[in-house]
């Protein structure tokens, strides 16, 4: 993939065999790499949203309520 226009990353529920200490390093890095390209994570765990809470680099989309 070309580094000067990096392509999205879309990953559907990705997380969802991670225990808790697992997922939370991958979202670590998963915001890092926000910094270099579009991430977009899609899941139905609430566990995700609860971490993105209150971060400055990351946002929430409920899709559905």
């Amino acid at each position: 993939l070309p580094a000067e226009d990096p392509s999205p990353l879309v990953l559907d529920d990705a997380l969802a065999a991670f225990d808790d200490g697992r997922a939370a390093l991958a979202l670590e890095l998963l915001a890092r790499l926000g910094g270099e390209r579009q991430i977009f994570l899609f899941t139905c765990h609430s566990r995700e949203s609860a971490w993105a809470e209150g971060r400055g680099d990351t946002a929430v989309l409920p899709l559905v309520k």
